[in-house]
């Protein structure tokens, strides 16, 4: 039944780990995907190759897509059952005319959340944002190179710091609900924002330099070079 159209999209899961091959001879790690993808989305095809399954699903409205929430149930699958195992799962746009695009999302995906994710994530194409700009990059250290470097070095030395700029820039510039956010007084943000503009020389009026310093911490906080858990 999947001619019946006309919607069309794709789901990669790809699986990474030192302990991949079962001692059975018949069953495969990723066995569990498929058997999570067909009983929850019904009719759907799929090829699978060494330790990547690509799913292709036909529905009839768009309100029927896969997304990020469908596929977090999977993870938790891997994570009860596969400790050891990494698990990526990739979600391609909505097609209605060519799998061609279909596939080009899921292996950019795939390169994308290979390079810059080291623990099981789902990521939706449509979701991608700002980063498809970098789907193609090919290691870590080149997706830093669009970070400025005292951003960087900001990040790596204080990431408390950098995360409260970064949610800070992400608020307009609002100190209340960027301390609401971090779970810190107003004034601890208002000092940190001071210490940084007065370090490295910035003006929070330059908004051309502030949607460079934006993108920056943006690529630090989904590599999680800084994140939440950093909050002092």
């Amino acid at each position: 039944n999947l001619g019946q159209g006309p919607y069309y999209q794709g789901v990669m899961v790809s699986l990474y780990g030192d302990n991949l091959h079962d001692k059975h001879p018949v069953r495969s790690p990723l066995d569990s995907a498929v058997n999570y993808m067909t009983s929850k989305f019904g009719n759907i095809a799929y090829f699978q190759k060494n330790h990547d399954v690509v799913f292709l699903y036909a529905f009839k409205d768009k309100r029927q897509r896969i997304n990020e929430d469908d596929m977090e149930k999977l993870l938790t699958i891997y994570k009860d059952k596969r400790k050891a195992l990494t698990c990526h799962v990739g979600i391609s746009t909505i097609q209605s005319t060519s799998f061609m695009t279909i596939n080009e999302n899921l292996l950019n995906l795939k390169n994308f959340m290979k390079t810059v994710h080291e623990h099981s994530r789902v990521l939706e194409y449509d979701n991608l944002g700002v980063f498809k700009m970098f789907q193609n990059i090919d290691n870590i250290e080149e997706l830093y190179s669009y970070v400025p470097d005292d951003i960087l070095a900001l990040a790596k030395d204080k990431p408390e710091y950098a995360l409260t700029f970064s949610r800070f820039l992400n608020n307009n510039q609002n100190y209340v609900k960027t301390a609401h956010e971090l779970f810190v007084h107003p004034k601890t943000v208002r000092y940190r924002i001071n210490k940084i503009v007065d370090g490295l020389n910035l003006s929070l009026d330059d908004t051309d330099l502030l949607l460079s310093i934006q993108i920056g911490l943006k690529i630090c906080e989904y590599t999680k070079l800084i994140a939440i858990e950093n909050r002092a």
